[in-house]
């Protein structure tokens, strides 16, 4: 089974151009971290279709936070997140 879910903080919004999708990074809390540093967080780029998710994308912004289920997939021999479901809180 392919399946990642993931809940973060939105960070970046990046319409490719020439292209319907749009890459959304994602703050997500590490497990474990050192109180003394501000390295919480793992970044995570997620491949989003603009079309599919035209209405979340008008509400999403930075700080934004957003739930999203997708699959990992191969993209020009690069692993890659691709949304399939979107969730703006």
């Amino acid at each position: 089974m392919n399946f990642v879910a993931i809940i973060g903080i939105v960070d970046q919004v990046t319409k490719l151009p020439k292209s319907k999708d749009a890459i959304v990074n994602i703050k997500v809390e590490k497990t474990s971290t050192n109180s003394s540093s501000n390295d919480w967080y793992d970044l995570v780029s997620v491949s989003i279709n603009r079309e599919t998710f035209a209405e979340e994308m008008k509400q999403i912004t930075s700080g934004q936070i957003v739930g999203v289920k997708g699959r990992i997939n191969f993209v020009k021999n690069k692993l890659c997140l691709i949304g399939e479901r979107m969730q703006v809180f």
